[in-house]
């Protein structure tokens, strides 16, 4: 994984391999110190990338085993979205675009649903703090604005989706959309990463301004 040394990196492997170890399996692998390797695993705990479990195997201190966690986990390579962008495609090639229309409608709708459920507040500004709190759950890096004409703004620094969104720029659209209806009120995208822009940008504006919903439109080349 990028961003850590070659003994760290090596620790993260072998930990995927099997699954878990403790700290003698990881000394024997590496050919270093249990204090070398307890610096270093101390050290991908404060990151959030490896757990630990307590094994008691008799009288005295119980082991500890370590294990990936999920953003651990998360961050080797898959072939997740090459998977969807195909899948996508093929529902476009024997269904048409309508069809795979729909599909991204209620497939967004459903992925911001469980989102919806943590809006609980009645204010547009507070609600808006528990969006924010929700999608920076999810890895969305996710900013709350209050823009200089009074409408509030949600800025995201990271889309999850962006790779899968390039090849479908009509997912950002629908994301506007998912997000109005657990909102509560119309929100309308403004520039968007999979665009090639450097965030994505929301404006808020409440159901009572009576104000169309819109369906981002990438920029012109």
């Amino acid at each position: 994984m990028e961003g850590h040394g070659v003994t760290k990196n090596q620790i993260l492997q072998l930990l995927r391999r099997r699954g878990e170890a403790a700290v003698a399996e990881l000394c024997q692998e590496l050919g270093i110190t249990a204090t070398g390797v307890r610096q270093h695993l101390t050290e991908l705990q404060a990151e959030g990338l490896v757990e630990s479990r307590a094994v008691r195997g008799g009288p005295g201190r119980p082991r500890h085993r370590y294990r990936l966690s999920r953003r651990a986990d998360q961050g080797f390579p898959t072939g997740d979205d090459q998977f969807s962008r195909d899948l996508l495609d093929l529902i476009a090639e024997l269904e048409g675009t309508g069809q795979l229309d729909e599909v991204l409608g209620r497939t967004m709708e459903r992925l911001v649903s469980g989102v919806g459920k943590q809006l609980t507040a009645q204010d547009l500004r507070r609600r808006l703090d528990q969006l924010v709190a929700a999608l920076n759950e999810r890895g969305y890096m996710a900013e709350a604005q209050e823009l200089p004409d009074g409408r509030l703004g949600l800025l995201l620094h990271n889309c999850v989706i962006r790779q899968l969104a390039g090849g479908f720029p009509q997912i950002c659209g629908h994301e506007a959309q998912a997000y109005s209806k657990a909102f509560g009120a119309n929100v309308v995208m403004e520039s968007s990463m999979a665009a090639g822009q450097g965030t994505c940008r929301y404006v808020l504006l409440p159901e009572l301004e009576g104000e169309p919903l819109a369906m981002y439109q990438p920029p012109a080349e």
